[in-house]
């Protein structure tokens, strides 16, 4: 993803150019068309996405740490994103694909990838005679995971449809994300995480490691909106 969001943010230097005269120069030469190519076309396609390719990445990334078929999880991790993501009535909200998203996406991948490796490994699979093509055993071993972690998504759907949020992504920007967010980045509360990462180093603790656990996808989102 990461050539993607470079030549997003590259899109954003030219489009946002802060000389008028360049963008006058622009018109005259493409028309009206200058004026929105940037943040109506380019921009929801490349920096407008940053969680779902987050999704795929943490999600392909931690299935090959688990020693599970990447694809296949990365594939569904994917549609359990946008089954939290789809709002009352059907559709998406653009803001849950964009940085706003993107805490909810790193957890989502997180927690549902550790749940499809456990479930496999604890031989929650259909089971394929010898004589079967690999590829084929794998799509099949898939299958009861997928099928339960999506029933579980589905429950969780429901259950915050019912709530004033609406969305699982808008009960953890508004609850989680934002609240620690502007802790975080604060330059008290950055000072505290600091001191915290080397009190933890000082006791034997990989400090960054337990840091970067939840603070990373807050200082991404934060990295990303910025």
């Amino acid at each position: 993803s990461m050539p993607l969001l470079i030549v997003g943010s590259l899109a954003i230097v030219i489009g946002d150019f802060p000389i008028p005269a360049f963008h006058e120069f622009m018109t005259s030469i493409v028309g009206d068309v200058w004026n929105t190519w940037c943040w109506d076309m380019v921009n929801p396609a490349t920096m407008g996405l940053v969680a779902l390719f987050a999704v795929v990445g943490v999600s392909h990334s931690l299935a090959s740490e688990e020693e599970v078929e990447p694809l296949p999880v990365a594939i569904s991790i994917s549609a359990y994103f946008l089954l939290l993501q789809q709002m009352d009535g059907g559709g998406y909200a653009t803001s849950s694909f964009d940085s706003a998203g993107l805490f909810t996406a790193m957890l989502t991948a997180l927690i549902a990838t550790k749940l499809y490796a456990v479930l496999l490994k604890k031989d929650i699979k259909i089971k394929m005679p010898s004589t079967v093509p690999g590829f084929v055993t794998r799509q099949f071993e898939a299958l009861i995971p997928a099928t339960l972690i999506v029933i579980l998504f589905l429950i969780l759907r429901l259950i915050f449809e019912a709530t004033p949020y609406g969305t699982v992504s808008n009960f953890i920007v508004t609850v989680i994300q934002m609240p620690l967010t502007n802790i975080g980045t604060t330059f008290i509360g950055t000072i505290f995480i600091t001191v915290l990462n080397s009190i933890l180093w000082f006791f034997g603790i990989h400090g960054t490691a337990v840091i970067d656990s939840f603070m990373g996808p807050l200082w991404y989102a934060a990295r990303f909106a910025n």
